[in-house]
């Protein structure tokens, strides 16, 4: 299995070193760890006439710039709008399909690939699920969650289930990387098609939003209706990411907990979990009516990342892989394309646990 994946994420190397070009800052700008709002943003904002690597490029329907630099004798590695920089000429494209990994042992993460880098804040806990991009020497570029919000970082390959080093070889330009297809005997990761009967989504219930209210408590937000499922937000980072005291939308209740969906800290972007209902304030006074969820037993017949907010899609939820047992509970928003499931999955530090997301509904099978 490491072999396989060696070869295929050498096909997904870039030749950064030999091909990377001079740039520079034509405007203030702020940085991300990834290609997208959805990752950290922890290095702040760097100033225009800054001189910089361009190493690739990536478009995510918005074209960014992986770019490297070094400030205060640190060097560092991140991403910045492509239309932020001057580069004498083009990069290759970096790919931004990763290979689901598992990380094997605590790991520390570095912005580039090696210890000469800047260190990423925290650790990478034994059991995060990764999404590998591409191999460079010893180091892997990998997606994993931080909270509820993506980090893009260099782990050691030696820390990593299945990925395997892969020396530096450049190659004149970027191909199409094979698609991933792992030996079912080879990997729990199986991607082969689980059969059965379609889940039918439009006979699930249909869940439209009841009424405007503030969230004015300081409280934990979880991710189903009950203490004994995840913690989505804790209470800790409500007024930091501005969301205590904001306005949300409230679906019902549910074993007495509120569904609510809340904005996630970032512009335009939200979130759905349970709070206690003494949590909020109505805007109307309403009550809060049960929410008529199916509690449909459903499987998932294909490898299949979870969205946390299915207008948005922003901010990917858990992988979940073919054959997942799941519940499907009903479409919010009267959009039959997304349904809101529960399943499990392990959570740093806590084990397996309970939680909730919206899964492609032709990625649903009934039980």
């Amino acid at each position: 299995m490491k072999r396989f994946l060696a070869l295929l994420l050498l096909a997904l190397m870039l030749p950064w070193c030999a091909l990377a070009q001079e740039g520079t800052l034509n405007a203030k700008t702020a940085t991300r760890t990834g290609p997208g709002t959805q990752y950290t943003e922890e290095i702040g904002t760097l100033n225009a006439g800054m001189q910089l690597q361009v190493i690739a490029q990536v478009d995510t329907g918005t074209a960014w710039y992986h770019v490297e630099f070094t400030r205060n004798g640190s060097t560092y590695r991140i991403y910045v709008l492509k239309n932020r920089v001057t580069a004498a000429d083009e990069v290759p494209y970096e790919s931004n399909d990763g290979i689901p990994d598992t990380v094997l042992s605590d790991a520390k993460a570095y912005y580039g690939p090696g210890e000469s880098y800047a260190a990423r804040p925290g650790t990478v806990k034994a059991g995060t699920e990764v999404k590998v991009a591409c191999v460079e020497g010893e180091w892997a570029l990998c997606d994993y969650r931080e909270d509820w919000r993506w980090a893009r970082g260099y782990l050691p390959v030696s820390s990593l289930m299945n990925t395997q080093a892969a020396p530096y070889a450049p190659t004149p330009a970027m191909e199409a990387p094979a698609p991933w297809s792992p030996q079912p005997e080879a990997t729990a990761w199986d991607a082969s098609p689980v059969s059965g009967q379609a889940l039918t989504a439009d006979e699930l219930p249909f869940i439209n939003a009841a009424q405007v209210c503030f969230l004015t408590a300081a409280t934990d937000i979880y991710s189903g209706p009950g203490n004994d499922y995840a913690v989505q937000t804790s209470q800790s980072d409500l007024a930091s990411l501005g969301i205590l005291g904001a306005g949300v939308r409230t679906y019902g209740q549910e074993n007495g907990w509120a569904l609510i969906r809340y904005p996630s800290g970032e512009p335009g972007e939200y979130r759905y979990g349970f709070v206690l209902p003494d949590a909020l304030a109505s805007a109307d006074g309403g009550e809060l009516s049960p929410i008529a969820f199916g509690y449909v037993p459903a499987a998932v017949r294909e490898n299949v990342y979870a969205a946390e907010d299915p207008d948005i899609l922003a901010g990917g939820g858990a992988l979940l892989p073919a054959g997942t047992a799941v519940t499907a509970l009903g479409c919010l928003n009267s959009d039959p394309g997304w349904v809101y499931c529960e399943f499990t999955r392990f959570i740093d530090g806590a084990g397996q646990q309970r939680v909730r997301g919206f899964l492609p509904a032709q990625a649903l099978l009934a039980n």
